[in-house]
């Protein structure tokens, strides 16, 4: 939160507690925050919403916040009969700040995938037990980032009877990852259709694309740019992500790894004033990657280049690039737009 959001929500807060004619403390301002965890257990807390803000042998003051209930109010005068009670008002994000100290969130550690154990056991189990324990949007990064690191095209979610596999397609074959429970699935599958502007109530496929940096808990930055393919199932909703690179070094036709013959080939084709150039091939065989690579090695200031595609799958500066959508199965095809 920026330190004027945090401004205004205390003003606010302030405000309110002038209302309901309590006191108000900004924590924010507390630089030595003492917490008293002998008084209550974490779950009370959270439960009763309050704080213990301040405490000696004859008094005690709370932190409570708009949604702490009266009879908490009643509860805790009853409690501490023996000492001045005191409830002063704290904004949320003061009492989430405190929260955190009274219950640190757990220590991740992410695995990195190898793919000489892809669809072991252990594997398996460790990165299943790293995806149950993240938030959403580091589900996604953290599974994007691997299958970048392996080289991976698309990221598989598929729905099964008691759980949900993940696979990764590399070099075209699919590999087992992790395993999800129900629940988790949920939150990942409600973060990957917010992000990619579609719905898990849908009864048709659809598509959709992701493009947006995370910052993941541990301060790590990944780009998620992942173009979706969506297919309700008889269990739930089936995901396949194709990966986008977004690094403009990589299409270079240099790294496409051809001969010096396939080369001249492809030197010549780009060299013509007009014509059409058809790339064809299964996924994963590279047709995108190419057609940027061409498409770089064009990118002059010299020459006007416009390109219509669904979706854009990579920004260049200095093309023009017009997205087209095609939002479900049953309308109008790429092509004929």
């Amino acid at each position: 939160m920026s330190q004027d959001a945090r401004r205004d929500e205390e003003l606010i807060t302030q405000r309110r507690a002038r209302i309901l004619e309590l006191g108000y403390i900004d924590t924010s301002q507390i630089a030595d925050k003492t917490i008293y965890k002998e008084m209550f257990p974490v779950s009370e807390l959270y439960s009763m919403r309050v704080i213990p803000l301040q405490k000696d042998d004859h008094s005690v003051t709370f932190g409570v916040t708009n949604t702490t209930s009266q009879q908490t109010f009643d509860t805790l005068r009853q409690r501490f009969l023996d000492q001045r009670v005191s409830f002063a008002l704290i904004s949320e994000t003061g009492f989430k700040e405190y929260m955190r100290l009274y219950d640190p969130p757990k220590q991740v550690v992410y695995e990195d995938i190898s793919l000489k154990n892809a669809g072991s056991q252990d594997l398996q189990e460790k990165v299943s037990a790293v995806l149950s324990q993240v938030r959403a949007n580091d589900m996604l990064a953290y599974l994007v980032e691997q299958a970048h690191r392996l080289g991976a095209s698309d990221i598989h979610v598929e729905t099964q009877r008691e759980d949900v596999r993940i696979r990764f397609r590399i070099d075209g074959v699919l590999h087992e990852i992790a395993r999800l429970q129900p629940d988790k699935y949920r939150i990942l599958i409600s973060a990957i259709a917010s992000a990619g502007n579609v719905s898990t109530a849908s009864p048709e496929a659809q598509q959709g694309h992701i493009s947006q940096r995370v910052t993941m808990a541990t301060g790590d930055l990944v780009d998620v740019n992942v173009r979706l393919e969506t297919v309700p199932t008889i269990n739930s909703m089936d995901v396949v992500m194709r990966l986008f690179n977004m690094n403009q070094e990589m299409y270079q036709l240099d790294r496409l790894g051809l001969s010096a013959d396939q080369r001249a080939i492809v030197d010549d084709i780009i060299s013509k004033p007009s014509g059409l150039v058809l790339a064809v091939g299964p996924t994963g065989s590279g047709k995108t990657t190419t057609l940027y690579s061409m498409l770089n090695s064009l990118n002059t200031t010299e020459r006007k280049i416009i390109t219509i595609e669904d979706p854009v799958e990579y920004q260049f500066a200095g093309i023009t690039q017009i997205p087209v959508s095609t939002k479900s199965a049953n309308e109008t095809s790429f092509a004929n737009k």
